[in-house]
């Protein structure tokens, strides 16, 4: 069985405009540990995105059924 584990960022986003603007974003993360789960928000997003990592806490999600 897998832990989840909320994820939440704030992310910075650029408009078609050019104009910057902070949003909070929240990932679900399958870990093992916090500490994993950030350490893969990181691995994702690294390049993509400037973000920061506001916090990150085991889920109360039991399980996620997939197609």
């Amino acid at each position: 069985r897998m832990n989840y584990f909320l994820v939440k960022t704030k992310e910075e986003h650029i408009h078609d405009n050019g104009k910057a603007q902070s949003v909070a974003v929240e990932y679900l993360v399958d870990a093992m540990s916090v500490t994993e789960a950030e350490a893969r928000i990181t691995a994702h997003l690294g390049s993509v995105v400037n973000f920061e990592v506001t916090s990150a806490s085991k889920s109360k999600i039991h399980e996620v059924v997939e197609k």
